[in-house]
């Protein structure tokens, strides 16, 4: 009794109806997995929701902001495996400047070309020409809302427009899900959005730092365990120097500019003295 009047303390009357059991059940839609619609029909498809408030990952912004994930390989399999087989909610867990969006747009890149290999061997089936992973923040999701219960329904349209889709939207900064939309943290937007995917309605992938997760921990208990976690590890000196080597290969090819060892090793102590 004690544990559950301490997870419970603070919910509205709304909240808490959420937790009892209902007297009746019953099923009148099953949903069945494995089918695609047709290219006509996914070219159809309108987010007006979803598209007021995030942006697709794999726009050309989006690629133009981000190069290849270079020394994190074995992270970004790591996270398309979780998003597209085990469809887990995941959230990146690493200090400032680790790389973690790079990685996430690597992977749904990873993501976005085995669903095209896949459409391939099925020529019966269109391409899937809506991106299914979308990026946002809290601040989007509240900016403009004066009222209440305004960004609340236009976190349930997003839903809507997610579930379309089979869809993923991404969290710049789980911390501010936590700490945005309420006067605290039971009435934020992580609060509203916990429910929806402990029940799989939502699926999120997020970043935070480790002082971010603790912040999480102590400030909405239950919210940071709804994710499958991922650390994302500092480079050593020895990691870091071959990743500038392998991005720096990477301009050679594409331009005729050449940058030398003494450059690249500048470039690692300038980042280390100026970043923190």
């Amino acid at each position: 009794s004690t544990y559950v009047q301490e997870v419970l303390k603070g919910h509205t009357p709304q909240q808490l109806s959420r937790y009892l059991f209902p007297k009746r059940v019953w099923l009148d839609e099953i949903a069945v997995a494995g089918g695609r619609r047709s290219e006509s029909a996914q070219q159809s498809i309108e987010l007006p929701g979803l598209k007021l408030v995030a942006d697709p990952l794999n726009s050309e912004q989006m690629r133009r902001s981000f190069s290849r994930a270079y020394g994190r390989e074995r992270q970004v399999t790591q996270l398309a495996q979780m998003l597209i087989r085990e469809r887990a909610n995941v959230l990146l867990v690493g200090e400032v400047g680790v790389g973690k969006t790079s990685i996430l747009v690597d992977a749904v890149r990873e993501v976005e070309r085995e669903s095209r290999a896949q459409a391939k061997e099925m020529p019966n089936q269109g391409a899937n020409r809506i991106s299914r992973f979308w990026t946002s923040s809290a601040a989007r999701l509240i900016a403009g809302m004066k009222y209440l219960g305004q960004w609340e329904e236009r976190c349930e349209r997003v839903i809507e427009d997610l579930a379309r889709i089979e869809g993923v939207i991404a969290f710049e900064d789980l911390l501010e899900l936590v700490r945005t939309g309420g006067e605290s943290s039971n009435t934020s937007i992580g609060s509203f959005l916990l429910p929806f995917i402990e029940r799989g309605e939502l699926r999120v992938v997020s970043e935070t730092t480790p002082e971010g997760l603790d912040a999480c921990r102590r400030l909405l208990p239950g919210f940071a365990d709804a994710f499958r976690i991922l650390q994302i590890p500092s480079f050593t000196q020895a990691e870091a120097l071959a990743t500038l080597q392998a991005y720096c290969a990477a301009i050679e090819r594409n331009n005729p500019a050449r940058i030398d060892n003494d450059a690249r090793r500048l470039i690692y102590r300038l980042f280390q003295r100026f970043l923190p």
